[in-house]
């Protein structure tokens, strides 16, 4: 392969982090394992999450999350509190938090409920609300390559 001059696969992908990537070589290497680790409470959940999310974002690469810790549900919902922030406004505190999240799907399901409408999806009522639509849209763009799990003990 290297001979006849095939080398994307020795090639780093970027992580989305800058400085982690010039401290390994300019990013992760296909068929690489990275384990995280670290005190409770520093990031390493949402760190971890970006740059998966930030790999998957190129069409050529698949990124697998496993966490012992967190259910795919729970990771979906801080990836879609994250694609909700907008990073070149002033004030990147105007994203969705967990909380608001959980209140948007409450609040719609309770209003079908009220008016038996029936039962739209999570997927819809996200897409059409519109806090969470963008998020959702910028989700679209990369879910058939980032494959979120829960591991067993």
């Amino acid at each position: 392969m290297v001979v006849q001059g095939e080398l994307d696969e020795y090639l780093p992908v970027p992580s989305g982090f800058d400085q982690i990537d010039r401290l390994i070589g300019g990013g992760l290497r296909k068929t690489e394992l990275i384990l995280l680790g670290g005190a409770q409470g520093i990031g390493k959940t949402i760190t971890a999450l970006q740059m998966a999310r930030n790999l998957a974002l190129n069409e050529a690469t698949y990124s697998f999350y496993i966490s012992y810790e967190h259910s795919e549900v729970h990771l979906l919902n801080r990836l879609i509190c994250q694609e909700s922030i907008d990073p070149t406004a002033a004030n990147v505190a105007g994203g969705l938090r967990l909380k608001d999240l959980h209140n948007i799907v409450v609040s719609k399901r309770a209003r079908e409920w009220v008016r038996k409408d029936g039962n739209v999806g999570l997927n819809q009522i996200l897409s059409q609300h519109p806090k969470t639509a963008k998020a959702m849209a910028t989700i679209n763009r990369y879910a058939d390559r980032l494959i979120l799990m829960k591991a067993s003990p």
